[in-house]
């Protein structure tokens, strides 16, 4: 034995890594599954789109209603104000999310910046009817203190409770 061979096994030395390795992500077979914290992003994304969107609708119509009242009372218009916002907040952010995921792309603008996209549990494009029930899935994952959205790291597929609900997918596009 050379004296190099001496020093080139050494037990206690720290094991060699390829530092430019990718690092491992979750897959199952031909699906690469996104992570919570890249859906975490997707999401910040568009919940800043979908308020900016919403918050100019509202204002033009609330805006044209001041300026038509024509004698209607004005405690009624500070009644109604809340309620259009909220008919308007939800129907923009079901447009926003239900169009944009049964489309062409698969995902909303969030999403696609992130590189994912919304899948049926076969990869299939999903319907508008579906990413329709796939929205207001995401209503229950709320109201159960956004433990329908943590559970998403824990099962199989990384599906959070409204994917679970819908039948779908969040993968890396």
């Amino acid at each position: 034995m050379s004296r190099n061979d001496e020093f080139d096994f050494n037990p206690f030395a720290a094991p060699e890594t390829d530092l430019n390795a990718p690092a491992l992500q979750q897959t199952s077979g031909r699906f690469v599954y996104a992570n919570l914290w890249q859906r975490l992003v997707a999401a910040i994304v568009d919940g800043i789109l979908h308020t900016i969107i919403t918050t100019v609708i509202c204002y033009s119509i609330l805006f044209v209603f001041f300026m038509t009242r024509n004698g209607v009372d004005e405690n009624f218009l500070s009644l109604l104000e809340p309620i259009i916002f909220t008919i308007i907040r939800i129907l923009v952010e079901l447009l926003y999310f239900a169009l944009q995921e049964s489309s062409g792309t698969q995902a909303t603008l969030g999403k696609k910046a992130m590189g994912l996209k919304v899948v049926g549990l076969s990869g299939e494009r999903i319907s508008f009817g579906r990413a329709t029930g796939r929205y207001f899935a995401k209503t229950l994952s709320q109201l159960t203190l956004l433990i329908g959205f943590l559970v998403q790291p824990f099962t199989k597929k990384k599906q959070a409770l409204h994917d679970l609900m819908a039948g779908t997918l969040v993968v890396r596009d």
